[in-house]
């Protein structure tokens, strides 16, 4: 069974990336298109980083307070 996010990654694919990598602003969107894949796929690799990590701290931050 899918989820509803699985179900739009199947729906949207790559546009989500782009939507995302445009700051949510439907002006830049062309502007990403126009840059290229291996700068857009090194930035995306970058952002997960930094998520894996705030939420890690997070995750951290709940324990100390016994959350």
């Amino acid at each position: 069974m899918m989820n509803e996010e699985t179900m739009m990654a199947d729906k949207w694919g790559w546009y989500n990336s782009i939507y995302i990598l445009a700051g949510e602003c439907i002006d830049k969107i062309e502007g990403v298109t126009k840059l290229g894949l291996r700068n857009c796929l090194t930035f995306m690799s970058y952002m997960q980083d930094v998520d894996r990590i705030k939420t890690q701290q997070q995750e951290l931050e709940m324990r100390k307070h016994g959350r």
